[in-house]
């Protein structure tokens, strides 16, 4: 198991699997009513007071190199500073403390040094032993999940939390120069409160599975509650968690943030694709990494992509009456390929769960685990058909079936059959089949169409390619030929025969060859005139 995950090259999201290994743990303790208690600790400076004899204590803890640990040594103990102002300046003196964050070692560095003061936290505290662990036949259990110098401590109960907090703050006093931030730290628990019990603690919710302020403290110094805050979240590794293990203030929040997003591109003075293009590189990519961890509801995440539906109808000028799906489908198909929020959700969350299930920490693997057998036994939240862990499964034994399929021999190649497999990176395979998969029902939809979809008869083999990328939206086509072409390709353009359809015109006449009922196509290549 890996003991502190950050700025590994490869192989370790540590950033996903603490968080998401994190949510999964709160909410078992809640679903079995089991208490918790959860620290968040936050050291003052922390790259500035890794004292440079730490580095060479931490080099033969870990038995680097003598030569690299004199290399090392070399380096930093040739650096000097000098203080210059308006008024004075400073001798040159030697700096004997801190990591250069600029140097490309630093990483590394700071990750030994910092996993010295882990290695005697759980030393000093062998005999409490605080972690939480969940059972139902899976091992799993977490006690310190670090990323970088953000230490989380967790405990099955508050006083082995707090005994925790004291034993991790013996090893930073060990160090002489690393120190807590007590004011950047934060706390949260939950316990079963029963009527009239006589406890330390106060019940915070009405529900009798409550959170609490665990009134823990770090060198003498009281821990903030979560609940305490003004709004009650508190932000760990990307991750908002609130103090109910809800989302509504969350999701309040980001709604709010993309209203704002909105309404400040829409103020713009920019065409409506440049505006159309803001959107769809810049505001989804910032929603990207909230809907991969947070575990927002469909329906919230429905609302969000329906305001930028909106905006990317009226940016491109589609047509009240036009079928959506081009705005969404590939290029291949004549769509022009925009994101959309919900497929972004589910893609996210497969490449989490993915990332989980192949991870090189054993107990993140459990954790896997764990959340399949509970989706396997229904519990895939409600008024949902599947879950993220089920759909994975799903394609890779379809991706699974892939490697051995093939077609058959045809022409002069004799018997047997050809390959299609094409090896791939698992994760990317599975993505490329989702977003398949989600292309086919869009493709499946426009089947109910008899006016909008009647290219489809043609074939997508025999139609002209027409180049959809935002490359040439941007640089070869004006906003209203953009609009053009996709109201013709919907056949929303006003033709005469939609004119008389939609009772604004008498008849649908050609007025230069006199041919009735005209259609787009006679319009566009039709007419001897």
């Amino acid at each position: 198991m890996f003991f502190k995950k950050g700025f590994f090259l490869e192989g370790v999201a540590g950033c996903v699997e603490h968080t998401t290994t994190q949510w999964e743990m709160l909410q078992h303790a809640k679903r079995k009513s089991q208490q918790i208690a959860v620290a968040w600790l936050d050291l003052e400076n922390a790259y500035g007071s890794i004292s440079h004899m730490l580095v060479q204590f931490s080099f033969k803890w870990f038995h680097i190199p003598q030569s690299i640990s004199e290399l090392v040594f070399r380096y930093y103990d040739s650096i000097f500073l000098k203080v210059v102002t308006d008024e004075w300046s400073s001798e040159y003196f030697h700096l004997g403390i801190g990591v250069p964050q600029g140097c490309t070692a630093s990483t590394i560095v700071f990750d030994l040094c910092f996993q010295v003061v882990l290695d005697i936290w759980k030393w000093v505290s062998r005999d409490v032993n605080p972690r939480y662990s969940i059972g139902d036949g899976h091992n799993i259990s977490f006690s310190c999940p670090t990323y970088a110098d953000d230490v989380k401590l967790i405990a099955s109960n508050a006083p082995d939390c707090q005994k925790s907090i004291d034993t991790f703050q013996c090893a930073l006093e060990w160090t002489r120069t690393l120190r807590a931030k007590p004011t950047k730290c934060r706390t949260l628990a939950f316990r079963l409160f029963r009527r009239k019990e006589k406890t330390e603690f106060k019940q915070v919710l009405a529900t009798s599975y409550s959170s609490f302020d665990p009134l823990l403290k770090i060198n003498g110094v009281s821990i903030k509650f979560i609940g305490d805050d003004d709004p009650p979240i508190f932000k760990y590794l990307g991750r908002h968690l609130q103090y109910d293990l809800k989302d509504d203030i969350i999701t309040n929040q980001v709604e709010e943030k993309i209203r704002k997003w909105l309404q400040t591109i829409e103020d713009t003075p920019l065409e409506g694709r440049m505006k159309a293009w803001i959107v769809n590189m810049h505001v989804c990519a910032k929603l990207a990494w909230l809907l991969m961890v947070q575990n927002f509801f469909n329906k919230d995440v429905q609302r969000w992509n329906d305001y930028i539906h909106t905006k990317f109808r009226k940016w491109i000028g589609l047509s009240k009456s036009a079928e959506p799906s081009i705005l969404y489908r590939s290029n291949e198909h004549f769509g022009l390929n925009f994101k959309n929020l919900m497929q972004m959700k589910k893609q996210l969350e497969l490449t989490k769960w993915h990332i989980l299930k192949y991870s090189k920490d054993e107990h993140v693997q459990q954790t896997y685990k764990y959340r399949l057998s509970l989706d396997q036994k229904g519990h895939i939240g409600r008024g949902n058909k599947t879950s993220p862990c089920l759909t994975l499964e799903n394609l890779e034994r379809d991706r699974a079936l892939e490697r051995y399929s093939g077609t058959g021999q045809h022409g002069r190649r004799g018997l047997g059959f050809k390959s299609k497999y094409r090896k791939v990176e698992p994760r990317e395979a599975i993505i490329e089949r989702a977003k398949r998969d989600a292309e086919e029902k869009r493709m499946t939809v426009l089947h109910q169409y008899e006016m909008q979809t009647a290219w489809l008869s043609s074939g997508l083999d025999n139609m002209m390619y027409c180049d959809l990328s935002w490359k040439a939206i941007l640089n070869q086509y004006s906003s209203r030929l953009l609009k053009f072409l996709v109201g013709s390709q919907t056949n929303t353009l006003p033709t005469p025969d939609n004119l008389r359809r939609w009772n604004l015109n008498r008849d649908a006449t050609c007025g230069l060859c006199g041919q009735k009922w005209v259609t787009l196509s006679h319009v566009l290549a039709g007419c001897p005139w």
